[in-house]
């Protein structure tokens, strides 16, 4: 089964763990995703910060420029595998840990 895995590029021991955890010990099929990354955007907040009522009310504040980015990366995911076709997707972030084996 064929994982898209969402990653920052500079995140190179997540990516690393990733590979150990879901590719070497469980044998998925893993492909790394370079995520939005707002740092490479090069203003902080974004331009287009989510400030929405049903938001503050759900969290208790708007959303962060990262959540934001982490939002536009799996959107941009989405959009790529509509665009090619694909009628099944199965996506991890970087930080998602496997149950340990039993």
């Amino acid at each position: 089964m064929l994982v898209h895995c969402l990653s920052l590029v500079r995140a190179t021991e997540r990516r690393e763990r990733v590979r150990r955890d879901w590719v070497e010990e469980r044998g998925f099929d893993v492909r790394f995703v370079d995520a939005f990354d707002r740092r490479r955007v090069g203003v902080d907040p974004l331009p287009f910060a989510y400030d929405d009522a049903k938001t503050r009310a759900r969290l208790g504040r708007s959303l962060s420029t990262g959540e934001i980015a982490c939002a536009i990366s799996h959107a941009l995911l989405v959009r790529a595998a509509l665009d090619a076709g694909l009628e099944e997707l199965v996506v991890l972030e970087d930080d998602m840990r496997p149950l340990p084996h039993t």
